[in-house]
């Protein structure tokens, strides 16, 4: 804030928050897509981690998907020491979205499993 990069700001419904200020002219409509990986101990999984538990219910999550600013994904698999697979990457969005962005989500997936020790096996339930 001292340097003005980002400013305070009043969101209807949700009360104070902090955005960019190179951001401030944006609107719905112009808000990048964006896919990040996050895993439990990440504060924004925290925040949310009962309604992840609910929505994943049954499954074991390796790390949740941050699809647009809402967890619309899951990683899928048994997590071990050393390298391990990855089962599905699960997804909660429209019929023909997981297709259109299966690079994008992928993408955001191999920044942290590497394609020479971690294979992923399926993409929304299909296999790959």
């Amino acid at each position: 804030m001292e340097r003005e990069a980002i400013v305070k700001i009043e969101v209807d419904g949700l009360g104070e928050g902090f955005m960019q200020k190179k951001d401030l002219h944006l609107t719905n409509e112009e808000i990048p897509q964006s896919v990040f990986m996050l895993d439990n101990s990440d504060f924004l999984v925290r925040t949310e981690i009962d309604e992840l538990k609910e929505k994943f219910k049954g499954k074991e999550v390796l790390q949740y998907l941050l699809i647009d600013g809402e967890f619309k994904g899951a990683m899928l698999g048994h997590w071990r020491i050393g390298p391990h697979d990855i089962e599905d990457i699960t997804l909660c969005l429209g019929e023909e979205e997981p297709e259109t962005r299966k690079e994008e989500i992928i993408s955001a997936v191999r920044t942290g499993y590497s394609v020479e020790t971690t294979h992923i096996l399926r993409f929304n339930g299909e296999n790959l």
